[in-house]
């Protein structure tokens, strides 16, 4: 079984097994610890999209952002993990689409700033 595994692994992987002689469960733990759901992994790469979202102009793409944005951070409440400053993920989220309502027509920019008001 373990030359399959070992055929199976990614190649950042299968070096450190090649070297050492490791049996099929060491294998399957170092995978699963490795790609485990709610792993460290995870949670550091949710936590830091969350900070730092992608930047859009076009209403569409920051539609889809935020539709990404606000289900990541479903799955960060879902992993327990706790974000620092509320404020500060407010902001990254506002980023995503502040740039959308600033080429806005002057209607739409003021609706905007309006409702941004409310928000602080």
């Amino acid at each position: 079984m373990r030359p399959r595994l070992l055929e199976a692994c990614p190649d950042e992987i299968k070096t450190g097994f090649i070297e050492s002689y490791c049996g099929s469960q060491e294998i399957m733990f170092h995978l699963y610890q490795h790609y485990a759901s709610g792993g460290m992994t995870e949670k550091f790469l949710i936590g830091s999209y969350l900070r730092n979202p992608q930047v859009c102009s076009n209403a569409v793409s920051a539609h889809f952002e935020i539709l990404k944005w606000e289900e990541l951070l479903s799955r960060c409440q879902e992993l327990g993990v706790k974000l620092n400053d509320p404020i500060a993920i407010l902001c990254a989220m506002e980023s995503i689409f502040v740039d959308v309502f600033d080429e806005a027509g002057a209607t739409m920019h003021n609706k905007w700033v309006k409702e941004r008001k409310n928000w602080a």
